[in-house]
């Protein structure tokens, strides 16, 4: 898709024309329903049956806020970008078209302070990173209805546990300390065959 396409959502866009012809009522509904159904808004891709159109809102009645959508979908981690006003309103939006398989965490910022839509009752937290300081916020979460089922992100009752510790190492060249997480299976004991080995790089995003 041409980076500078302007995306519209149907719904906002019947929005627009009733409001601008003088149907504010339209507005109040169109929250409550949204309210009831969770945000973000997501709806077809006209004569496409592999992407979704997902519009970001944001409920703000300073006509001179800044408003912004918070997320990795511009292809960037944690990229910030402008929400668009509907004027006349105290909404805001950021519409992409994405594939229908995805899964993705968002933030909302207004006037600078990040936080989680109030309108998605899903979120993620960040986990504080201790060694640097880093993290410790929370993110919406959005799912498409493609997305993949995650079945391994909660623990199978009856299947026994390894164990992870934390350890940190010295590096003499580069003259700092890092911290190391090391994962043994179940069982694990220094006797006998060699267990196979992985290395995997962010070890804090593995861990947490």
């Amino acid at each position: 898709m041409d980076p500078g396409t302007v995306l519209t959502s149907p719904k906002l866009e019947t929005l627009r024309r009733a409001v601008e012809a003088g149907d504010i009522t339209t507005v109040d509904i169109f929250w409550q329903e949204m309210n009831a159904s969770g945000t973000p808004l997501i709806e077809p891709v006209s004569g496409n049956e592999r992407d979704c159109l997902v519009t970001f809102l944001c409920r703000n009645g300073k006509d001179d806020a800044k408003i912004g959508l918070i997320s990795n979908l511009p292809g960037r981690m944690g990229e910030y970008e402008d929400m668009d006003h509907l004027p006349g309103t105290d909404l805001w939006y950021k519409t992409h078209q994405v594939p229908k398989d995805t899964r993705e965490t968002y933030q909302l910022s207004v006037d600078g302070q990040n936080s989680i839509d109030p309108f998605n009752s899903r979120k993620s937290l960040f986990p504080l990173d201790e060694d640097t300081g880093v993290g410790g916020w929370e993110s919406s979460i959005f799912e498409l209805p493609d997305s993949p089922p995650q079945p391994w992100i909660l623990p199978k009752p009856g299947v026994p546990k390894g164990q992870v510790l934390k350890h940190y190492y010295q590096s003499r060249i580069l003259g700092n300390r890092y911290p190391v997480w090391l994962y043994t299976p179940p069982g694990y004991s220094v006797d006998g065959d060699p267990y196979g080995y992985l290395l995997i790089l962010d070890g804090w995003f593995y861990a947490r």
